[in-house]
């Protein structure tokens, strides 16, 4: 449970799970946290680990992709997982997550990594390895260890549509209106109360806001998707909130949230088809920028004529 479902350490330690264990099986005395920590959890992962390296003796080439990553406790780590065919078999594991105590060079990343590689015995097969944009990350793989580097395409597209977006004033304008506009539903208790009760009045799935994360463009786009979904009720709870009706957006700003939608809607699903593991995406990258490039294409113009149209009118 604890090395398959993520379940704590101290689930040894739960009263209702010791109870659960007992009667399934009375006779059986449950491992203390200590022994999980200091002797069965070790066993199991040196058995795993040699079972890895078993495998990768058999293995010709792989391929790599890495991350530097932070933890609530403000520790830094590197994972790295292996890619690789098996048996006729596709396989991504991982070989490692360690945490890099020096600072973050290339010159220590790269010796991070090495030590990682020589472990499992698979240095010399490693044909590429994929990491984010970083210089220290960069220069980590290409000059340090000699070896192929190769950007990731899903984040260089994360990069790209933050930009356009930081690039865009009046939306950028919108869009922050928008996050102001869920904190104030996701913080105030009352207004949260009043959302769902108006979506019970008017028959609707009762839902929440979604809030975005600052470094993922595409949990914007899931906000604005749900504030989209929650219009009318959203407006109804905020005209009935003394504190809140000028937090609204206003028509002008609701039609662009509308037309942004579909714009945005493309580059999250390249994204997700470039984040598969279960089969190769390096193929996918040419057909799946072509068609980005198309849809948004089509989608230009199809404003362009709108703006055409509407200059005509005005006239």
């Amino acid at each position: 449970m604890i090395a398959l479902d993520y379940q704590p350490l101290s689930i040894v330690e739960d009263e209702g799970f010791r109870l659960y264990s007992k009667s399934l099986r009375p006779e059986y005395t449950l491992p203390s946290r200590k022994t999980l920590t200091e002797s069965l959890v070790p066993e199991y992962y040196s058995t795993i680990q040699q079972k890895l390296v078993d495998m990768l003796d058999n293995v010709d080439i792989l391929s790599l992709t890495t991350n530097l990553w932070s933890s609530e406790s403000n520790k830094f780590f590197i994972t790295i997982t292996a890619h690789f065919i098996y048996d006729f078999k596709s396989y991504s594991v991982i070989l490692a997550t360690e945490e890099i105590k020096k600072a973050h060079t290339g010159e220590n990343i790269a010796e991070a990594i090495r030590n990682i590689l020589e472990k499992f015995r698979v240095t010399d097969k490693v044909i590429t390895v994929v990491t984010d944009n970083a210089e220290n990350m960069r220069k980590a793989i290409s000059k340090d260890l000699n070896m192929h580097h190769h950007p990731c395409v899903a984040h260089t597209l994360n990069l790209c549509v933050q930009d356009a977006i930081n690039s865009n004033v009046e939306f950028s304008a919108i869009l922050s209106k928008c996050k102001k506009l869920v904190g104030y539903f996701k913080r105030n208790n009352n207004a949260a109360y009043k959302l769902k009760e108006i979506q019970e009045q008017m028959n609707l799935p009762v839902v929440c806001v979604v809030q975005d994360v600052a470094t993922r463009w595409n949990s914007s786009l899931m906000m604005l998707e749900r504030l989209l979904k929650l219009k009318l009720p959203l407006t109804v709870a905020l005209a009935s909130l003394t504190d809140a009706e000028e937090r609204n957006l206003d028509a002008d700003e609701w039609i662009i949230i509308e037309e942004t939608i579909p714009v945005l809607k493309p580059a999250l699903s390249m994204t997700e088809k470039l984040s598969g593991e279960q089969y190769p995406t390096m193929s996918l990258i040419v057909p799946l920028i072509r068609g980005l490039q198309k849809s948004l294409q089509k989608k230009s113009h199809y404003y362009s004529n709108c703006n055409t149209a509407e200059a005509y009118f005005d006239g």
